[in-house]
C-alpha cells in the first residue's frame, strides 16, 4: 500500500453513486499453497495454507474489533479466494459469499501454475518484460492483457455498485486482478503503471461520498 495516501476522483454520470456513503474493502486472499511455493497461480487452483487460514481469521477479528460488519461479501469463484471469503463471513456472521467470475485472477495462459523459476527458464525475455509491467497477454497466446482484466474489474465494480448504494461491502480477490480493479475504479488507463501492493489477507478501502471517492491506506 501507499503510506498516508488518499485519492479523490469525480465521476462522470455513467458511474456516479446515487446517494449516501459506501465503504468498499478490497481484500486479497490469504496465503495459498501456490504463494508458499512461488508459483504464478493465475487460473490454477490452490487451497489456503494453514497460515493463510489463520491470516483470514485474524483479519476477520480485526474487522470485528473495529466494528466493521459488511452487508455483503463478494468473492472470486477460485478456491483460495472463496475459502478466505467464507472464513470472513463465518467470523463476521455474514451470509454468502457471492461468487463472481469477473473477480477471478488474471489468466496467465501457458504460465498458469508454473513456478517463477520455471517460467523464467522457459521464456526469459517474456518474463523480464512481464516484470517491467508488460502484460503476458501481449506476448503469449491464451493470456489476458491488462485491458482485458480491467474490463472484468469494471464489470464487477458496476455490478456491486448497482446492488449497494450505502453501507459496507467486502470484495475478496487476487493480487493481479485487484491492481486492475483499483485502476478501473480510479479510471486509470489499463496500460498506465500503477503499483498497489496488497499482501495476503491485506486490504485497501474505498469510501464513496456523493460524486467523490477516496482511497486511503488502512493500517
Amino acid at each position: 500500500m501507499l503510506p498516508g495516501y488518499e485519492w479523490a476522483v469525480h465521476y462522470g454520470p455513467d458511474m456516479r453513486p446515487e446517494r449516501t456513503t459506501l465503504e468498499l474493502y478490497l481484500i486479497r486472499h490469504g496465503e495459498s499453497e501456490g504463494n508458499a511455493s512461488s508459483i504464478l497461480q493465475g487460473r490454477a487452483e490452490y487451497p489456503l495454507t494453514a497460515a493463510g487460514r489463520e491470516q483470514s481469521a485474524t483479519l476477520a477479528e480485526t474487522f470485528r474489533a473495529r466494528g466493521v460488519r459488511p452487508a455483503a461479501i463478494y468473492s472470486s469463484d477460485q478456491a483460495r479466494a472463496l475459502e478466505t471469503a467464507r472464513i470472513l463471513g463465518d467470523r463476521l456472521e455474514v451470509p454468502g459469499p457471492v461468487a463472481l467470475e469477473d473477480l477471478r485472477e488474471i489468466d496467465l495462459g501457458p504460465v498458469n501454475g508454473m513456478t517463477r523459476a520455471a517460467a523464467r527458464q522457459r521464456w526469459p525475455d517474456v518474463m523480464e518484460r512481464f516484470a517491467r509491467g508488460v502484460s503476458l497477454g501481449e506476448m503469449l497466446p491464451g493470456a489476458e492483457t491488462w485491458a482485458d482484466a480491467q474490463r472484468r474489474g469494471r464489470r464487477a465494480f458496476r455490478a456491486i455498485r448497482k446492488r449497494h448504494s450505502s453501507g459496507v461491502v467486502m470484495v475478496v480477490s487476487h493480487g493481479g486482478l485487484l491492481v486492475n480493479l483499483h485502476k478501473a475504479i480510479l479510471r486509470i488507463p489499463a496500460t498506465q503503471k500503477f503499483i498497489v501492493r496488497i499482501p495476503n489477507a491485506g486490504y485497501s478501502r474505498f469510501v464513496f461520498e456523493g460524486d467523490t471517492i477516496w482511497l486511503a491506506q488502512v493500517p
